[in-house]
């Protein structure tokens, strides 16, 4: 129980504070049908697993810690190009269907994984989690704590944003998604400027 516990707590550290994944999610929301966002709590959760179940091959903690500058550049990269996609995206009209492509929802549900494998926070505490010596139950007592965070965070969040969306004005809608874009920007130039600054001091 402590260690689904704890695990549930990493999972909630991971989800709650506002990152790039929280502004993908919303974009989705913004533009889908109400029926993805348990699609995209899901995918959101056993992406996360995925990634921690990576962590315990040794290997693969080896190449995130040799190549994070890489993986700053990339992501911060992704970011950038999420931004501007966004920030040219139509301006929000309420009276108009919640609509989006196949192609778009992959690519959504793509850089969910970009950037989870390249934020420097989410490594961390996954990485926290990370024991050479644990077993295989413990390993899946684990993995259960942090699918389970991370699926109630984004289900709640994402319904309750859909409760209020239609109490929220269309300009107040095109605010958030401007807002979001230069979050995303933001973020976009930290992940650059970590990976320039490494980058420097290593040489």
């Amino acid at each position: 129980m402590k260690l689904f516990i704890n695990a549930l707590g990493t999972a909630l550290a991971i989800a709650a504070p506002v990152g790039p994944v929280s502004f993908i999610f919303l974009r989705n929301i913004l533009s889908a049908e109400a029926k993805r966002v348990p699609l995209m709590s899901l995918w959101i959760g056993v992406v996360s697993v995925i990634f921690f179940a990576a962590l315990q091959w040794k290997p693969i903690a080896g190449f995130l810690v040799n190549y994070q500058l890489i993986l700053y550049a990339v992501g911060g990269g992704a970011l950038i190009h999420s931004a501007y996609s966004l920030a040219s995206a139509p301006a929000f009209d309420q009276k108009k269907a919640f609509t989006k492509t196949s192609t778009a929802l992959m690519k959504d549900l793509f850089y969910i994984v970009l950037f989870t494998v390249t934020s420097p926070a989410v490594i961390a505490l996954l990485m926290h989690l990370t024991n050479p010596t644990a077993s295989l139950a413990d390993l899946i007592v684990q993995g259960l704590g942090l699918f389970t965070g991370e699926f109630l965070w984004w289900i709640g969040l994402g319904w309750t944003f859909l409760s209020v969306q239609k109490k929220i004005s269309p300009g107040w809608l095109n605010r958030i998604q401007k807002g979001s874009a230069l979050f995303l920007l933001v973020m976009g130039l930290y992940f650059l400027y970590l990976a320039i600054m490494g980058t420097i001091h290593g040489l």
